[in-house]
């Protein structure tokens, strides 16, 4: 996301942005903010939330970003913040709480407008659309020959490559396509209280990134519904198991009789397949385990 972000708004992503920018008022009374600048602000913190996570985890996983969305600096831009002082020298802090609110306020309308510009990211995916445009054939043929008629997708990818590349159906869209992407994490831990009330701001950002998945499995209801109580095969691709995904998982179970499945990991995941096998155990699954190549 970074990338597209640099690459369609032009910034100079060796400076470090000013963290407090503030709108300017158009002739019909709407508060504007530069998108060159808000897409600055908003890449610089995730480049720095993420190169905290990825100490730990795979830069690859997807997972990784999600949870990055929900450790996100916003403390950061305080040391733009001025403390007013009294005329005997003394911090003024009604004056200096009313700073920290405009500042606040105004870094969370910046924040606010990550999922347009995500969505602008997303939107600009292109999916192959034919086995002639995949980067590697026996690949593609592989995956093809898994596939069968009466099989159910639940994807998280939000393009339309299963539709578009192996013309198969039944697919759920978990998190929206490229048009209405959903992207967040969970964080819920509650920010602790500072003086100017800095963690009101903070949490109110951190929820407006949030991952809505209770929404999500309730407008989904029909596909965790319909499952078949004989599945016996659940295969996992490109799959991460953030802990934020989870859910999912633990809702399928609720209508798949577990004991008889046997779930099959890629093996280009060999090295995660125990952390994996604990997870999805842990939702309550009660079968077995296996794997399965390109």
């Amino acid at each position: 996301m970074e990338f597209h972000l640099r690459s369609a708004y032009s910034y100079d992503y060796n400076e470090s942005p000013s963290m407090w920018i503030q709108s300017v008022t158009d002739q019909h009374g709407e508060e504007i903010y530069e998108m060159k600048k808000c897409a600055h602000i908003i890449a610089s913190l995730i480049c720095e939330s993420c190169g905290n996570i990825n100490e730990k985890k795979d830069r690859e996983n997807w997972s990784a970003f999600e949870e990055a969305l929900g450790c996100l600096e916003y403390t950061s831009i305080e040391v733009e913040i001025m403390d007013q002082y009294d005329k005997e020298g003394d911090i003024n802090p009604f004056h200096t709480g009313a700073n920290y609110e405009d500042a606040y306020t105004d870094l969370m309308n910046v924040i606010l407008k990550l999922p347009k510009l995500f969505s602008e990211w997303i939107s600009e995916i292109s999916p192959p659309t034919s086995n002639f445009s995949v980067f590697d054939l026996d690949i593609y043929y592989s995956f093809r020959q898994l596939i069968e008629d009466d099989d159910i997708f639940l994807t998280f990818n939000y393009t339309e490559t299963l539709e578009e590349l192996y013309e198969v159906d039944n697919i759920t869209h978990i998190h929206g396509n490229r048009n209405c992407p959903i992207v967040g994490h969970n964080n819920i831990l509650l920010t602790e209280e500072k003086s100017y009330f800095q963690g009101v701001y903070i949490d109110k950002m951190k929820n407006a990134l949030k991952k809505p998945t209770e929404k999500i499995i309730n407008d989904n209801e029909m596909f965790f519904e319909n499952l078949d109580h004989d599945i016996e095969s659940i295969y996992s691709y490109g799959f991460s198991f953030g802990e934020i995904d989870l859910e999912y998982i633990q809702e399928m179970f609720r209508y798949i009789e577990t004991r008889k499945v046997t779930w099959y990991l890629h093996s280009h995941d060999k090295c995660n397949h125990e952390a994996f096998k604990e997870k999805i155990n842990k939702c309550g699954f009660c079968g077995s385990f296996s794997e399965f190549d390109e």
